[in-house]
């Protein structure tokens, strides 16, 4: 199995909206960039992970991706989380892939061992959704290549 990893990542300054009553935009941003360098630390200590690509909606990403040993991939549809992600994984097999994991990039307490069990059970079948706390949203899907379902990231409900 090729496994690539693919975290979408959009411009720091517009990131984390929701903690606006909690945070200023310099804070709000602040807070995304560690929590993608986090995400983008955890990843390549796993050898189970051949390449890790950023889903990047700006320059200012791409070159983050970069300074963080992962390569950028353009968002195709930006502003849209759902279908980027569908464009970019419809792509990864092209790029060699036979499986994608997508991480989100706000995982602030994420490290190397937390992927364990899902990479283990990607390897043992098809697919793999790690939802967040509420059980509502995701924030992890592991799946062989080509995707065998549609995904619904970006919606309320992404996890059911």
């Amino acid at each position: 199995m090729t496994l690539t990893a693919l975290v979408p990542i959009k411009r720091f300054d517009r990131a984390k909206s929701r903690l606006a009553p909690l945070l200023d935009a310099a804070g709000r941003a602040a807070f995304a960039e560690q929590t993608a360098t986090t995400v983008l630390a955890a990843l390549p200590a796993r050898p189970e992970i051949d390449r890790c690509l950023v889903l990047a909606d700006s320059d200012q990403i791409a070159d983050f991706a970069a300074e963080h040993g992962a390569e950028a991939l353009a968002d195709p549809v930006p502003g849209n989380l759902g279908a980027s992600l569908a464009a970019a994984l419809d792509g990864l097999a092209a790029r060699g892939a036979s499986a994608a994991l997508v991480v989100m990039a706000d995982l602030a307490l994420l490290g190397p061992d937390d992927l364990s069990e899902p990479l283990a059970l990607l390897r043992e079948h098809g697919a793999v959704i790690v939802p967040d706390l509420d059980d509502q949203g995701t924030n992890l899907l592991g799946s062989r290549l080509p995707l065998a379902f549609p995904t619904a990231f970006a919606t309320p409900d992404s996890f059911r």
